[in-house]
C-alpha cells in the first residue's frame, strides 16, 4: 500500500475510530495536527510482512482491517466489507481469537455487574425487612408488658377491695349478733333474779317469813 492510501485508510471513519493494531501491537492515535503522518510512520516501521492491520472503535469492534505486504495489499473493510478480508489465515485466526476473548470479558463484566446489583438489593432489602420485623416484635414485647402490669395491678386493687369487703361484712355481722343475743341475756337474766327474789320471800318449805304457811300450788 502507498503511503497516500494508507492514510486514507487511517483516517477513514475516524470519528468512530479509536485504536489499531500491527500484529500484536496495540496503538492508540496521537494527539496533535500531525497525529496520522505520525501513526502512518510507525505502521510502516513496526509492521511485518503478513502482519494484520486492524482498526477499533471504543467498544473493542472491529471496524476494518488489511494484511500488510509491504505496500502491495489492498485495503478492505471489516464488518462491513462485501468479500472476505485479505487477511492470511493466521491473522484471521488470531483476530477472531481477540474479538472472542473481548467479548467474552464484557459479558463476564456485565453478568458480574448485573448480579452484584442484584444481590446489593436483596441485601438491602432483606435489611430493611429485619429492621421492621426488629421494630415490630419490640412495639408487641413493650405493649406485652404494660398489659401485665395494668393486670396486676388490677388484680392487686381487686384483691384489697375484696379483702376490705370481708372485713366489713364480719364486722357487721359479730355486731348483729351481739344485738340479737343481749336482749336474750338480759330477760334471762332478769327472769333468774325475779325467781331468786320469790324463792327468798316464799321461805324454806313454801312458809312466808310473818311465819303463815303459803298453800302449795
Amino acid at each position: 500500500m502507498s503511503i497516500t492510501n494508507l492514510r486514507s485508510w487511517l483516517r477513514r471513519n475516524a470519528e468512530a475510530t479509536a485504536s489499531f493494531k500491527v500484529g500484536d501491537l496495540d496503538l492508540a492515535i496521537p494527539d496533535g495536527r500531525s497525529k496520522w503522518a505520525e501513526l502512518e510512520s510507525t505502521i510502516e516501521a513496526k509492521a511485518k510482512r503478513g502482519d494484520s492491520i486492524e482498526a477499533y472503535d471504543e467498544e473493542g469492534t472491529l471496524l476494518r482491517a488489511f494484511t500488510w505486504e509491504g505496500g502491495d495489499a489492498a485495503a478492505s473493510e471489516g464488518p462491513a466489507a462485501k468479500g472476505p478480508l485479505p487477511m492470511n489465515e493466521n491473522a484471521l485466526v488470531h483476530s477472531l481469537a481477540a474479538l472472542l476473548e473481548r467479548a467474552a470479558d464484557r459479558g463476564a463484566e456485565r453478568h458480574a455487574g448485573a448480579y452484584t446489583m442484584a444481590f446489593d438489593t436483596i441485601r438491602a432489602s432483606q435489611a430493611d425487612a429485619f429492621a421492621t420485623m426488629v421494630n415490630l416484635v419490640n412495639l408487641v414485647s413493650n405493649r406485652l408488658v404494660a398489659m401485665e402490669t395494668a393486670w396486676g395491678k388490677a388484680m392487686v386493687a381487686t384483691a384489697e377491695a375484696r379483702a376490705e369487703a370481708v372485713a366489713a361484712r364480719a364486722e357487721g355481722q359479730q355486731g348483729d349478733v351481739l344485738d340479737r343475743v343481749m336482749p336474750m341475756l338480759v330477760e334471762a337474766g332478769m327472769a333468774g333474779m325475779k325467781k331468786k327474789v320469790e324463792t327468798v320471800v316464799a321461805g324454806p318449805n313454801g312458809a312466808k317469813a310473818n311465819g303463815k304457811k303459803v298453800p302449795e300450788a
